[in-house]
């Protein structure tokens, strides 16, 4: 949505090159985009396991992240919003880091 400040968009703007866009949260020497968050950090690995069902975990692939991502069940989108939301205040702009109350 390039409105977030996740690695992969943040770094963009300052013409980092995309193999270098990597993840500041667990090192695992991936790319930190929004497959990587939802899936495989590590950082997120317990409330992954709390709120993005079992069957999009089993085989992680494009796929799996489109259906997720494509989830009509209401439930499970709630989760879904909770749990993007905690990864993306883990990258909350500078301005927003200085004060909570925005």
């Amino acid at each position: 949505m390039c409105n977030n400040h996740l690695p992969i968009e943040k770094l963009r703007w300052s013409n980092v090159d995309r193999v270098d866009r990597l993840c500041i949260a667990c090192n695992s020497g991936e790319i930190g985009d929004e497959y990587h968050y939802i899936f495989n950090c590590l950082h997120f690995k317990n409330i992954r396991k709390q709120l993005v069902p079992e069957k999009y975990l089993k085989h992680k692939n494009c796929i799996s992240f489109q259906s997720l991502m494509n989830e009509t069940d209401e439930g499970i989108l709630f989760k879904l919003s909770k749990f993007l939301s905690a990864i993306l205040k883990c990258f909350l702009s500078p301005v927003l880091q200085n004060n909570d109350r925005l």
